[in-house]
């Protein structure tokens, strides 16, 4: 009896320990914090989508009592036929690092979801004959958006081209690359009724300035994109309005425009938004097929972040944009990410969108590197 006790005691220690491994490997504390989201799919991967269905992408990570609990913001689009489409969760398919994620998803202002738009406007003395149907159209824009109800904040910068080290726009002028493209600019802000400092901004802007074309559009737009308070969970929105092409890169170095050997392309500017979770909407000129070296069209920027094209005119309707529509067409998908909730480490998050509209089937995708 003592030999039998001597190895079951040991016996029953030791089971004891894998079962209690086995609980804490099979059934994790955060699985219990989140009942409401369905646990990952085990469907395969799917390939990359290559369509025109490219939706900002915002993520917020947990708090701190529910780390493994991650929020992401995926911007409303327009279907094919032009009305935005309806998320479900057939519809759209998240993927963390390779692992296709159950999720929970809530639909517009029920979500309480939030976004952040810029204006980016070109103020050259070639926007002369515009400028006052550009002020007018912004500032109807920003009557419509703060009626609509929804979380909405608002910033401005107005680019030029070459403007002198010595000017005082409030830019540090060791930022070389903004210093010499933007004019005045206004961080994001929650005020812009007829009274706030942006509102008459926007309303007294003159054009005035420039000297040569293309001007420094991307400059004006990476500003904003660099020292703007974007907020964390909202979607980032751009409104580019120029009559003219951008200067990039392999501009003649040295020179006073801020441009250096890293300075950006169309697609690499672009390639920056997108992985930012951005989505620029543009009222420019159509591309042009004969450009010089270091000059790039402004479209590419809204085909390749998943935004609308409008051609320059004089007379401009912002309204016309469906920022609202798709705003409140946004979808918040929640659901928990890989590993321990106590990990925090750079991820990859791909959102793949596929709809179908009279038969026809059109797909994208868009993705982001984030840290949670």
């Amino acid at each position: 009896m003592h030999l039998f006790n001597r190895f079951l005691i040991p016996a029953l220690i030791i089971l004891n320990l894998l079962l209690s491994c086995s609980k804490d490997s099979t059934k994790p504390e955060e699985e219990n914090l989140n009942p409401d989201i369905p646990g990952d799919s085990y469907k395969p991967v799917p390939p990359p989508a290559t369509g025109p269905l490219r939706p900002s992408l915002a993520v917020e990570p947990g708090p701190s009592n529910n780390p493994a609990r991650i929020k992401l913001t995926v911007g409303g689009l327009l279907g094919p036929g032009g009305a935005p489409i309806a998320y479900n969760t057939d519809n759209l398919t998240i993927v963390e690092d390779g692992v296709v994620k159950g999720f929970k998803l809530t639909l517009g202002q029920a979500a309480g979801l939030k976004a952040d738009i810029v204006f980016v406007i070109d103020n050259t003395g070639s926007m002369g004959g515009a400028i006052a149907g550009v002020r007018a159209s912004v500032l109807n824009f920003l009557n419509a958006i703060r009626n609509s109800g929804q979380d909405i904040q608002v910033g401005l910068v107005a680019f030029n081209d070459n403007i002198p080290p010595a000017a005082n726009t409030g830019v540090d002028p060791a930022d070389t690359r903004a210093h010499a493209a933007v004019y005045s600019f206004h961080n994001l802000t929650a005020a812009y009724e007829q009274a706030s400092a942006i509102y008459q901004q926007i309303a007294t802007l003159p054009a005035t300035g420039g000297g040569d074309t293309p001007e420094l559009c991307f400059g004006g737009l990476d500003y904003a994109r660099r020292t703007f308070s974007w907020r964390i969970g909202a979607q980032r929105i751009y409104i580019v309005i120029t009559d003219a092409t951008s200067w990039g890169k392999n501009y003649p170095i040295p020179n006073t425009k801020g441009i250096d050997a890293d300075y950006f392309t169309d697609i690499s500017l672009s390639d920056s938004l997108r992985s930012e979770g951005s989505v620029v909407h543009c009222f420019c000129p159509d591309n042009k097929s004969s450009l010089l070296a270091s000059e790039y069209n402004v479209r590419p920027l809204a085909t390749l972040t998943g935004g609308t094209w409008t051609l320059f005119s004089n007379t401009l309707d912002l309204t016309s944009l469906p920022i609202i529509g798709v705003t409140t067409a946004s979808g918040l998908v929640e659901f928990v990410k890989n590993g321990p909730a106590g990990t925090t480490k750079e991820r990859t998050v791909r959102v793949v969108v596929e709809t179908e509209e009279n038969g026809t089937v059109t797909n994208g995708e868009s993705v982001i590197n984030t840290t949670f």
